[in-house]
């Protein structure tokens, strides 16, 4: 019988991937249904694709990245709100421009602007006396020493005078009062009145309530009594104020109106702090949490933080957490986090409904993280009922943008990069295998999609690649069956596909890589192991439903012990698994990417413009020239768009 016609059954795989991510243990020990990483892909019904993608929306001025919200007028769409090296910036609907408020700035250097959106309807007369006037929204703004700043939507300026708005950094609108946070002080405007702190005196004659340490962020919750309150954050600890007693004079005799709820767990700034569903989200010194985890630390001393799945990411975020941002939209939970440096150039994706049916739902999982953008701060604005995200970013040279999320398959018109690392398939034994090769079914596949397929053995060596394809999808026209179609019909491209893709057989495939952990690591070859992880790339939408490994079921293996070893020789590996005992080939050893340069023109209303794109990518030679040439096309339709004359109702 020869060797082709024996069958060998899947030894190991996944039928979907409905568990997310786990980095936080070893690849072998993942339950099924799970995998290791993931980078720029969602989790649907299972499925890994492709993220969705983002799109340019306006530019912004040169400088530091201090703060982004959202002012909701009482009357009208909500406007986009940034702060860049000390100067305040608004944008209305479609928010595709900014303009700088006059009458206002602040510190270019301070890392963070603190907002709060408040609402006016008393003011405080000259003989002390209040008035009611006509409710009115009013941003509130500061940055810890100047004096503080507001804008009401039409109206701007900086206040100052005797019990006015005090200086301050973390501020909170509620219980119809202004709460402001002075390093470890918080003080709490006249009621419906944010520009007035004539009321001089809390509870016991204080001045102002303390907490233990400066305040680093504030939030409103009903989570822990039913009732609204207020949560001051430190560093270290937090503590909620009963604000929804709106009776200052009552105060005092409230039991409990000051209580330190989290004694051992605080919170690292104001723009890592987020409520979604009902729970209130947050980065602590430990990692991300929410009010479920930080409870424990009334029962525990250790806390598990709920990031625990992204240990390995973790391990190399910046040690300035303060920087870290969360945003949410829809059912997503966006935290982007300062890898490598003091950038947000990872996203972790929180994903809360994989498998939500009618029902029940799931425990939330982690998705993937995502690349290709550095996010200082997100915001969420309501438009004619949908929600919206954007976020404040800038590019490697230093320009300063908004980016509307969830747009789309691609980033501004260049195809994004997803890649899926698997658990480590052993079928469930210790025994020596010899790996054949790896099956992957895609689908949601569309138009031109790069794949790379790579392998490894779960204790050593690097990822080497065992499939390199692309998949052509050209759309096909959907018609209505019943229509006319003539030369000038407009047909609607549609159909997305899939793919069954196996890597190359690799049984006795020959060991040419001069990177090999062969004779360094163990004696053996890299294609014999206990188990095996696959690493997946692709350039393009497409997701992966399911994987399944192929090898021998055993491997014949010496039953005697090692009579003799050979002395120790230096040698020398990366943290990717690249071995050699010469350091000098490890240093001149390719880095795994491609990049190419491609041009583009394009016309539009009589203009015409020209544009150079460049690209890096991990996937292929011919994924990098197709990112190269989009992201040239983006360029110029940018400068188009730009410079040509706008067109309105068919009259330029």
């Amino acid at each position: 019988m020869s060797r082709s016609d024996i069958v060998f059954p899947p030894l190991d795989g996944d039928v979907a991937f409905p568990g997310g991510m786990n980095s936080s243990v070893d690849p072998t020990m993942l339950q099924p249904g799970t995998y290791c990483r993931a980078w720029n892909t969602i989790n649907r019904r299972g499925v890994v694709s492709t993220r969705p993608g983002f799109r340019w929306r306006a530019d912004l001025p040169a400088g530091r990245r201090q703060g982004f919200t959202v002012f909701w007028p009482l009357i009208g769409m909500p406007q986009l709100v940034a702060v860049i090296a000390g100067y305040v910036h608004v944008s209305s609907y479609p928010y595709d421009s900014f303009v700088q408020l006059p009458n206002i700035k602040f510190d270019p250097y301070k890392e963070n602007i603190f907002f709060a959106l408040t609402e006016q309807a008393v003011t405080l007369n000259p003989d002390q006396s209040n008035s009611f006037v006509n409710p009115r929204r009013v941003l509130f703004m500061q940055d810890g020493d100047a004096p503080p700043a507001w804008y009401d939507g039409s109206q701007n300026g900086h206040i100052t005078g005797l019990d006015k708005t005090p200086q301050g950094g973390p501020m909170l609108w509620t219980g119809s009062r202004l709460w402001v946070a002075n390093r470890n002080r918080i003080l709490a405007s006249n009621i419906l009145d944010p520009f007035n702190f004539t009321e001089q005196f809390y509870l016991g004659g204080s001045d102002a309530f303390y907490l233990e340490d400066n305040v680093t962020a504030m939030t409103e919750t009903s989570a822990l009594t039913g009732s609204s309150q207020m949560i001051a954050f430190t560093a270290r600890s937090a503590s909620a104020f009963a604000t929804s007693n709106r009776n200052r004079d009552s105060w005092n005799n409230t039991a409990n109106f000051q209580t330190k709820v989290f004694p051992d767990v605080g919170c690292v700034s104001s723009r890592s702090l987020r409520e979604q569903f009902g729970i209130l989200w947050w980065m602590s010194g430990r990692g991300l949490t929410n009010l479920n985890y930080a409870a424990q630390t009334f029962i525990s001393s250790s806390m598990r933080s709920a990031d625990n799945e992204m240990a390995d990411d973790k391990a190399r975020v910046d040690s300035a957490p303060n920087k870290v941002a969360i945003g949410g939209f829809e059912n997503f939970l966006l935290v982007s986090v300062p890898f490598g440096g003091s950038d947000n150039v990872h996203t972790w994706v929180l994903d809360n409904s994989v498998l939500t049916t009618l029902a029940q739902t799931t425990n939330p999982v982690w998705s993937s993280i995502w690349t290709g953008f550095n996010v200082s701060d997100w915001a969420v604005v309501n438009v004619e009922g949908a929600d919206r995200i954007y976020g404040l970013m800038s590019d490697a040279d230093g320009n300063n943008s908004v980016w509307e999320g969830f747009q789309g398959r691609t980033d501004n018109g260049q195809d994004i990069e997803a890649a899926l690392e698997l658990r480590g398939y052993s079928g469930g034994t210790s025994q020596l295998k010899r790996n054949r090769f790896l099956e992957a079914s895609f689908v949601d596949v569309a138009h031109d999609v790069n794949v790379a397929m790579y392998w490894r053995g779960t204790n050593r060596g690097r990822y080497k690649r065992s499939q390199l394809r692309t998949f052509s999808t050209g759309g096909y026209p959907v018609v209505n069956m019943g229509m006319t179609v003539t030369p000038t019909t407009l047909l609607a491209e549609g159909g997305v596909q899939s793919r069954v893709l196996r890597t190359q057989e690799l049984e006795n495939a020959a060991e040419t890589d001069p990177l090999s952990s062969d004779g360094i690591e163990e004696p053996r070859s890299e294609q014999l192991d206990f188990s095996f992880q696959h690493l997946i790339r692709w350039s393009g939408q497409a997701g992966v439903r399911q994987a399944r490994f192929f090898t021998e079921a055993q491997e014949p293996e010496s039953n005697t012990g090692d009579a003799f070893s050979a002395p120790e020789v230096t040698s020398y590996a990366r943290r990717n698994g690249s071995a050699s005992f010469n350091p000098q080939v490890l240093s001149e050893s390719s880095s795994g990417t491609y990049s190419a340069d491609a041009a583009y023109t394009g016309t539009a209303r009589g203009m015409t413009r020209t544009a150079a794109g460049h690209a890096v990518s991990a996937v292929s030679p011919e994924a990098a020239l197709k990112q190269a040439k989009q992201a040239a096309a983006a360029q110029v339709d940018h400068e188009l768009a730009e410079l040509a004359p706008k067109v309105y109702g068919g009259i330029s």
